[in-house]
């Protein structure tokens, strides 16, 4: 580890705090740092680049640079910033702190609460986290020089195991398997956890294409098979979703990516490709489909329009339009398609929703073709997942008859009277 005494720069706007730190660090111990001072970020950086200090005490607000942009031009050895740097910071911040960890520096300390020991220490594990940073970098420099067919072999093996831990870590999260098919035996390998995503227990899967396509939906397994056939003519990627039949008969889904790998000389010899298991999603949509399609049924022959739009106002969704094709509408605006001032009503009406964060209702006239129709509208906010306003959705329920109705029966009553007087 690095041996006293050794160089380190203050970089502080305020001499009294340089002073300070200066006692901190020498007070107690046996030998002295040699100390360089700056009051600003570029002297500072001017300083590193001259002395080479073994480390930095930096002040995270100077009056030219902050602590980010210090530490930003500040050389690492290492392809993991590991600076020998510990920032200095009169008020705590948590987002402060995590972002000078993220550039490399060892520590974040605060004025108010700095002692000689703890000042003491930080300096202390700084330099060693640095300098066994460095060895190691020196470590990996030489061991990649090192040859010999052994150390080459055990080196690849350490790191191959190291991935394999972290792809089935991967693999398990996502739900995805890998697969490998040599086409020239029939034989496919699979990463461990495909098996259960195809519903067998460890060590069941005979490695065979046989078993593979049996283990397919039998409404499936011609389109799977004839989506591989295709993929080795054509040379192309594919991309393929299938439902897999347990040998307990529940049903899986899976999404398929396969990349099929030729000689020189053009001839098929491999599949890759990976699993994934997309029951979930598939189960999502399915339930999502009901739900719209109880929505359409129990509105295909109301006098209702359904509505989504964004902040800006543009048709998202449309179910069940009045006065337009809903391919016409979505996308576009009320002003894209009404009347100037009948859009120019109804945006601010849908602005005030946006803004306010609360729904209203009202009637509401729109003309087309000379005919006036009329609608009770109703308009909510839609949120996000955070409970921002993203848009508003809405109900207009024709009431064009009742209002010509209503008008009928006023005339009505109307010629009555006159002809009682």
């Amino acid at each position: 580890m690095t041996q006293f005494p050794c160089t380190l720069l203050v970089v502080d706007v305020s001499p009294e705090d340089r002073e300070l730190y200066r006692q901190y660090l020498q007070e107690g111990l046996h030998t002295s740092y040699t100390i360089l001072e700056a009051s600003s970020g570029q002297e500072g950086l001017d300083f590193w680049h001259q002395h080479q200090p073994a480390a930095v005490l930096l002040e995270y607000r100077l009056p030219d640079l902050n602590g980010l942009d210090f530490l930003a031009q500040l050389p690492s050895t290492s392809p993991f910033p590991c600076l020998p740097a510990v920032v200095i910071t009169r008020y705590g911040n948590e987002a402060i702190a995590v972002e000078v960890m993220k550039a490399g520096a060892q520590d974040y300390l605060i004025k108010d609460q700095l002692t000689p020991e703890r000042l003491q220490q930080a300096v202390k594990q700084t330099l060693q986290a640095v300098e066994l940073s460095n060895q190691l970098q020196r470590d990996r420099d030489l061991y990649q020089q090192l040859q010999g067919q052994r150390a080459e072999f055990q080196r690849k093996k350490a790191s191959l195991n190291e991935c394999d831990e972290w792809l089935l870590l991967a693999l398990k999260a996502s739900k995805t398997g890998l697969w490998d098919c040599n086409l020239q035996t029939g034989q496919i390998q699979w990463s461990q956890n495909l098996e259960a995503m195809f519903g067998l227990e460890p060590g069941q899967f005979d490695g065979s294409f046989e078993m593979f396509a049996s283990l397919l939906h039998p409404d499936d397994r011609d389109r799977v098979l004839a989506t591989i056939e295709q993929a080795i003519a054509t040379k192309e990627d594919y991309k393929i979703e299938f439902r897999v039949l347990y040998p307990d008969g529940r049903i899986r889904w899976a999404l398929s990516h396969g990349k099929v790998f030729y000689d020189l000389d053009g001839k098929p010899v491999r599949i890759t490709g990976s699993d994934s298991d997309i029951t979930d999603r598939k189960e999502t949509e399915q339930a999502l489909w009901q739900a719209e399609e109880r929505l359409r049924v129990g509105l295909q022959n109301a006098p209702i329009t359904v509505f989504s739009q964004d902040r800006q106002l543009k048709y998202t969704w449309i179910y069940n339009p009045a006065l337009h094709d809903s391919q016409n509408q979505l996308g576009k605006h009320d002003r894209d398609y009404l009347p100037v001032a009948e859009a120019e009503a109804l945006t601010t009406l849908k602005e005030q929703v946006l803004n306010s964060g609360m729904g209203t209702r009202q009637e509401v006239t729109v003309s087309r073709d000379g005919i006036d129709h009329y609608y009770d509208l109703t308009l909510e906010p839609y949120h996000n997942a955070t409970n921002e306003v993203v848009g508003i959705t809405g109900a207009a329920i024709d009431i064009s008859e009742l209002k010509r109705t209503e008008q009928t029966l006023r005339e009505s009553e109307e010629r009555l009277r006159i002809s009682h007087e």
